[in-house]
């Protein structure tokens, strides 16, 4: 769809809540003005849910980056080379004394 479709419908909507809103706002200010505690209960309720999810993602947020750092984060690549062995993890590449080595081959991860 091209970009102007969306802005233009919102503002057709608006347009037509603003002309239409001597029928809905008198019923709806009425509502309101009748049911206030209701409403003021229901925004503390919306409040309280909201704070307790933001604290969930929080904690799921640091427990992700405390487990992606740690050690057995990923599988582990082995690359031998003269000899030696070096150990990387998510298909690094190991620089040694003899040079470049690309790491290819899994040992022990998922």
């Amino acid at each position: 769809m091209r970009r102007w479709i969306i802005p233009a419908v919102v503002v057709v909507g608006l347009v037509a809540l603003a002309a239409s809103a001597k029928w809905w706002l008198p019923p709806l200010l009425v509502f309101v003005g009748a049911n206030t505690d209701l409403i003021q209960g229901l925004t503390d309720l919306v409040q309280l849910v909201l704070w307790a999810g933001a604290g969930v993602v929080f904690v799921v947020g640091i427990w992700r980056r405390t487990n992606k750092t740690g050690s057995e984060g990923g599988p582990r690549y082995e690359a031998t080379r003269g000899g030696s062995v070096s150990v990387a993890q998510d298909r690094s590449v190991i620089v040694g004394e003899e040079g470049l080595a690309v790491v290819g081959s899994t040992v022990g991860g998922t």
